[in-house]
């Protein structure tokens, strides 16, 4: 009875001799029912009823919890960095938003900070998941560490007074 918001859920009738029945789910989409085991979704957080009444020949019976579903907010994925790009020698550190219980970065490491290190370019994106254990995943960004440059010089190595030459 307690799912994250957009999870689906799949209400259960286990009523005996029913021949019909309407579920009432209240903030749920669809918010009622008349099949068996109806499978909604919610997309804001909260406590939400659900009412079930079964029927046959003989009459009805309804079973109501006024707090039966709760609904788990997504947490929240963002990555701040020290920067998007730096020279080799130099590095890029990421870090999720704090205080959660899980984190998995595009990258394969599961710390709330990781750093960038090795020249290129990279698509980055972390999925946080909270205490309710639910999970969002951020928008990739791209960060670049570029080469550091190399040089060469060449010309003549020996000049006497008064030459000059092209390096």
């Amino acid at each position: 009875t307690s799912v994250c918001v957009g999870d689906t859920l799949t209400l259960i009738d286990n009523s005996t001799n029913a021949t019909g029945r309407v579920w009432t789910m209240s903030g749920a989409s669809p918010s009622s029912s008349t099949i068996a085991n109806p499978v909604v979704t919610y997309s804001t957080p909260g406590t939400y009823s659900v009412t079930l009444i079964a029927t046959n020949a003989y009459g009805n019976d309804t079973v109501s919890n006024a707090t039966y579903i709760t609904v788990n907010a997504l947490p929240t994925a963002t990555m701040s960095a020290s920067k998007t790009s730096a020279c080799s020698g130099d590095s890029i550190v990421i870090s999720a938003p704090g205080g959660m219980k899980s984190y998995l970065w595009s990258t394969g490491e599961s710390t709330a900070s990781i750093v960038l290190r090795s020249v290129g370019t990279s698509q980055v994106s972390v999925s946080v998941t909270n205490n309710q254990n639910c999970t969002a995943t951020s928008t990739p960004q791209t960060f670049t560490i570029y080469a550091s440059p190399t040089t060469n010089i060449s010309g003549t190595q020996s000049l006497c007074a008064g030459e000059s030459s092209v390096y």
